[in-house]
């Protein structure tokens, strides 16, 4: 992801392998941009989007990458389609 459009406040998804985050872009600098994770943790981001080698990792898959940013566009798409039927709430 091209992090040249991202701007500070902005809500982001991370990945690293089949790890997910969210967080919010703190800093934005020529090399790339800062992101506070959701458990407070400052990952450092290239131009690119990849996690640069200086920052926070998973042990299993490595560095983080930034997936999206919102806000993501709405769609037309009716929301069953992407849910499923709504039904009644269960007994419990």
């Amino acid at each position: 992801m091209d992090t040249s459009k991202l701007v500070v406040g902005q809500d982001v998804d991370m990945v690293s392998g089949c790890y997910w985050n969210h967080g919010k872009v703190v800093k934005i600098h020529p090399e790339g941009v800062d992101v506070q994770a959701m458990y407070g943790v400052i990952l450092h981001f290239d131009n690119e989007g990849k996690g640069r080698p200086d920052g926070n990792s998973t042990f299993e898959c490595g560095l983080w990458y930034i997936e999206g940013a919102q806000p993501y566009p709405i769609d037309d798409v009716p929301i069953t389609y992407h849910f499923g039927p709504i039904g009644p709430p269960r007994s419990k």
